[in-house]
């Protein structure tokens, strides 16, 4: 497993074999919730026999009512997989996929974001994630002025479909915790204000560095779940003729899910 991680953080911190989500024991319930509260995200390593799409939704036990996407199947589940009628969504082609954060169109982005590997690429395809506390910290030192910027809250316009938002980049919750809200694709339309958009494209160059990225191939039995307003989250390119299937859900979150040490004071 150990030739698929291409990053600086330890697979032994974030990966956790389990037999299914609904057979987690309490003790694995509590390592998979510290996982995520100290990392921002977790990799369960399910028994593939064990996992269906049944069996995932019961990760709303642990993160929360599940939010539904307007693909969103009976069970609210996203398909994430190829789908040539669907060019606005960035999670129907093959192509990379720039890092971002999920629902930044929304006033509210969803606090939580799993994925269950059905078929993995047969190359390609790799997950890739960046911590925004890392990204806050970057620019802390080498552009505050701009980070302040990024903080205010109309700085950031974005639009898919019917769905709108002017927003903060940063902001921090009622609780003083630090959230980021990104995207920078070309997919959905994105202005920023003229006097941040030096620093918006910093993050840009930061994101793409493969130094600061975590990388995993997901494998069928594996699921990958994230703190959707702290890991940006992005996929390296797979094959056109790929049969990659993942299965995508949010959730609202849960109180027991405060993350552990991460205010930007």
């Amino acid at each position: 497993m150990k030739d698929r991680v291409m990053n600086k953080t330890a697979i032994d911190n974030v990966f956790l074999p389990v037999r299914s989500v609904s057979a987690l024991t309490p003790q694995q319930a509590a390592g998979m919730v510290a996982r995520f509260q100290t990392f921002g995200f977790v990799i369960l390593d399910c028994e593939p026999e064990m996992q269906s799409k049944q069996d995932f939704v019961q990760l709303q036990t642990y993160f929360g009512p599940i939010i539904r996407h307007n693909q969103s199947d009976e069970l609210g589940i996203l398909p994430i997989t190829l789908l040539p009628d669907y060019p606005d969504y960035a999670n129907t082609h093959h192509h990379h996929l720039d890092l971002h954060t999920d629902g930044a169109f929304e006033q509210v982005p969803p606090a939580v974001m799993a994925m269950q590997c059905e078929i993995a690429a047969e190359t390609g395809g790799l997950s890739c994630l960046v911590d925004g506390y890392e990204v806050y910290q970057y620019l802390l030192q080498v552009d505050p002025v701009g980070l302040h910027y990024l903080f205010e809250p109309d700085v950031f316009y974005i639009e898919r479909d019917n769905q709108a938002a002017e927003r903060a980049i940063f902001w921090h919750d009622r609780d003083g915790i630090l959230k980021i809200a990104f995207r920078s694709d070309n997919i959905a339309k994105i202005r920023v204000k003229p006097h941040a958009q030096a620093v918006f494209e910093r993050i840009k160059q930061y994101l793409a560095d493969p130094t600061h990225q975590f990388q995993w191939h997901l494998q069928p039995g594996e699921i990958l779940i994230f703190d959707n307003t702290r890991i940006l989250h992005g996929r390296t390119a797979f094959s056109p003729y790929s049969k990659r299937q993942i299965n995508g859900l949010w959730f609202e979150g849960q109180p027991a899910l405060r993350p552990v040490g991460v205010t930007s004071s």
